[in-house]
């Protein structure tokens, strides 16, 4: 930062488009002008590295056309970054700064008035120069006082403050990208330093959930840790936060059977945020059909009422209280071929159409299998929990006269 009186101005530009592609956005830049002007391309003009009070900084001069432009430096698909620099105009009435710089025809531009009170924004698209307001904005520009320009451009909006008071709020989507560039006219001297160009970080942080995963199903309290992370990308700004339902390698929720949802959320130093959040399941454990139940070989006498009894259990095997499971039957008879397979649903009858019943004490659910008028042969027994959507079966069982 320069010496004497010093005023700030922030020029903030925001365009509502996709996300640059790869080396669209500009890495850091810093000219101190101490060298030599090798990182820049010179225009029009004049210009020279020079001692102003013991420091080096750019003299330019003498731009040839109107805007002014003496020097650019970047490429035409730089499109959001920040550009600090700090300028002094010597003599003349103009300096300027050029951002989203395509060419002579397409560009922004910054400048002073000429009567050195206001401060003007103009764009350039093929033609000749397009004030951006109906009024223009006080700000004084003295001779021999160097002022400190900050211009971010990031989409649609472009926003001018001053002194931290906002002078321009403007939308504009004209020139998505482009270079930036010093100058003065022809009549004008103006000197700058410390140029410095720094990418935005657009792209927010990518989250991977691996556990739990969508769509998984995980059994009653079983210990299933989580695991999940979050990364910003390569040159970005850094991860600031990250946020799950629980940390990552912490157990997630199997407390209650049911649907579940697990979410992360990470934000990176710029303030860009992503959220991801999957869907997993919880269901009971099954040990199957208990006696006196028995598969095949075993056959049950064909017009005999069979109990058909279970228990639901977590995942260490312990019996649970199931009374909300809501559990219904299917019963299917082999269909005997070159492939088994198993055929439509029977009617499923019990005796009295006692239905199910659930035991409170044992934690058991029963249901009598009326299996008069059937016929001799295999059948597969499927049970589905009406809570959890869980199917547990085939039970196959063998019936004879």
């Amino acid at each position: 930062m320069k010496k004497t009186t010093i005023l700030m101005v922030a020029v903030l530009v925001v365009f509502a488009m996709a996300v640059s592609p790869a080396g669209a956005i500009p890495p850091e830049f810093y000219d101190p002008f101490d060298a030599d002007l090798s990182q820049w391309t010179h225009i029009s003009g004049t210009w020279a590295i020079v001692n102003d009070g013991g420091d080096n900084v750019c003299s330019i001069s003498g731009g040839s056309y109107v805007g002014g432009v003496v020097a650019t430096v970047g490429s035409e698909t730089w499109s959001d970054y920040t550009l600090e620099f700090d300028v002094k105009k010597v003599a003349g009435s103009y300096f300027n700064v050029v951002f989203r710089y395509k060419d002579s025809s397409h560009h922004y531009l910054l400048e002073p008035s000429s009567d050195a009170i206001h401060i003007a924004l103009f764009k350039k698209v093929g033609g000749g120069y397009i004030e951006l307001t109906s009024s223009r904005p006080l700000q004084n520009t003295t001779a021999g006082t160097w002022y400190h320009y900050k211009i971010v451009v990031q989409g649609s909006s472009i926003k001018v403050y001053v002194g931290g008071t906002l002078k321009f709020d403007i939308v504009d989507n004209s020139l998505p990208a482009g270079k930036i560039g010093i100058g003065a006219y022809s009549d004008s001297v103006a000197y700058f330093d410390d140029v410095s160009i720094v990418s935005i970080d657009t792209t927010p942080p990518v989250i991977t959930i691996a556990t739990p995963a969508d769509g998984a199903v995980y059994i009653l309290n079983q210990v299933v840790p989580a695991d999940w992370s979050a990364a910003d990308e390569a040159g970005g700004s850094g991860l600031a936060s990250a946020t799950g339902t629980v940390p990552s390698g912490d157990p997630i929720d199997t407390a209650t059977v049911g649907e579940k949802t697990f979410t992360v959320t990470a934000t990176d130093n710029a303030g860009n945020s992503d959220t991801k959040t999957i869907t997993y399941y919880v269901h009971y454990g099954f040990n199957g059909l208990l006696s006196p139940y028995q598969a095949w070989p075993k056959a049950f006498k064909i017009n005999s009422s069979i109990p058909l009894k279970w228990q639901y259990t977590d995942a260490d095997g312990n019996v649970v209280d199931s009374s909300a499971a809501n559990p219904s039957i299917d019963i299917k008879p082999w269909v005997l071929g070159d492939v088994p397979s198993y055929g439509d649903p029977i009617v499923v009858d019990d005796p009295g159409s006692s239905g199910l019943r659930y035991d409170t004490l044992t934690m058991t659910w029963q249901f009598n299998w009326q299996t008069k008028g059937l016929t001799a042969g295999i059948y597969g027994i499927w049970i589905t929990s009406g809570q959890t959507g869980q199917t547990d079966g085939p039970f196959d069982i063998q019936l004879r006269k």
